[in-house]
């Protein structure tokens, strides 16, 4: 194999990859990459002290060190300079160790273990549970999901005599003892003093926070929680005993909301110049839940600048990779409007070193810690305590 010879730091942006070459100006590290970041699966036990690091390198600083016994959940792997390393989530935290600081945990099958089966059906959680990577309690959780909510089965299993199934909850997918669920029945249909679905157009902006649910009654269940100030394109409306509900298009979501939960916007306001802000705000709330990935670019998963890039490039506007040139490009304002960034310093590393972009409110969305979310900037005491600066690009 062909090695390239790259210099590289301990930033968000970078991704371990024989194709990248950028200069970084701060201290460096120079590193032969022989493969890339490959997805791992397992969970793990430390056989001698772990120290986690920010990368895959000697060079990079500890986070924490995993003492001995301790269990991990791992994610992705690397081999580079002929040193395996592996990437484990601890304590919240995502880093790297040498793999050969940990051995594998064997989930033991016994007899009355039965074959994965294909098995899609609805269901809904009788008590909030976590979901888990997968199907034994050894597992890490990939989430936890609310009593109620309703969920589709993909498969099943049977471990150990326990009924295990994987289902698709707020766009994760996961593990769940069958015990945990109910078969769910659909709402009843409409009654008589219901309206036909009529077709219509506009776009609309939520008054307040808002649920967007399956169909038109608060039987149905939420799909996603928008923040007021939302913009929503509506496609067609009901009557249903007395009530006018909207079916609106938002982000990638086709749901229904009360229309006395928004406002229409008028033309004027549609072409203001905080339209822009707007949909920029519209695009990074459509990807709440992304799962975070160091060096990520896509919707598979993204790191903080990877975010706001492709956020920004999905509005119709253009911005540079990292964090640091985003910074550089940018102007700062007293004023911030949704839309604008955010910038951090002395997070991980001394300096600017995350991003994120503001929504109004006093908050922000950005891919941060292990998924993109939503931060409250003024209750939050971490984040409000690393706050730098709001910057606009024009």
């Amino acid at each position: 194999m062909k090695k390239t010879i790259v210099t590289i730091a301990a930033a968000s942006f970078l991704m371990f990859s024989p194709l990248v070459t950028e200069n970084i100006a701060e201290a460096s590290t120079t590193i032969v990459y022989t493969n890339q970041v490959s997805p791992l699966q397992g969970t793990y036990k430390v056989s001698a002290q772990a120290p986690l690091r920010r990368s895959a390198t000697t060079g990079a600083a500890v986070i924490v060190n995993a003492p001995v016994g301790a269990t991990l959940t791992a994610t992705d792997q690397i081999t580079l300079n002929n040193v395996h390393w592996t990437k484990v989530r601890f304590n919240g935290h995502h880093s790297w160790t040498q793999t050969s600081n940990l051995s594998k945990v064997e989930v033991a099958q016994t007899s009355n273990s039965t074959a994965l089966q294909n098995h899609v059906a609805k269901y809904k959680f009788n008590t909030t549970s976590p979901i888990r990577r997968g199907a034994t309690t050894s597992y890490a959780s990939v989430a936890t999901v609310a009593s109620g909510t309703v969920v589709n089965s993909e498969y099943k299993i049977t471990i150990n005599g326990v009924e295990w199934k994987r289902v698709i909850a707020n766009g994760r997918s996961g593990w769940v003892e069958a015990s945990k669920l109910s078969t769910y029945t659909a709402p009843a249909a409409q009654t008589s003093v219901s309206n036909k679905m009529t077709a219509m157009s506009g776009t609309f902006k939520t008054l307040h926070n808002t649920n967007l649910r399956r169909g038109a009654t608060t039987a149905y269940a939420v799909i996603t929680t928008v923040p007021a100030g939302a913009t929503v394109t509506a496609t067609d409306q009901i009557t249903i005993n007395g009530e006018t509900w909207y079916r609106v298009k938002y982000g990638s979501h086709h749901a229904w909301l009360l229309s006395s939960l928004v406002s229409q916007v008028t033309t004027q306001q549609a072409s203001a110049p905080a339209a822009n802000g707007s949909k920029i705000v519209d695009v990074g709330l459509s990807l709440l839940g992304t799962p975070y990935r160091f060096g990520g670019t896509t919707t598979a998963g993204f790191d903080c600048s990877g975010f706001t890039q492709y956020v920004y490039k999905q509005a119709g506007k253009s911005i540079t990779r990292s964090t640091g040139t985003q910074y550089a490009e940018s102007t700062p304002t007293t004023n911030p409007q949704p839309g604008d960034l955010v910038f951090f310093a002395n997070t991980y590393k001394a300096g600017i070193s995350h991003v994120g972009i503001y929504i109004g409110n006093n908050k922000m969305v950005h891919s941060g810690g292990s998924k993109a979310e939503i931060i409250d900037l003024k209750s939050n005491p971490y984040w409000s305590k690393h706050i730098h600066s709001y910057r606009s690009i024009k």
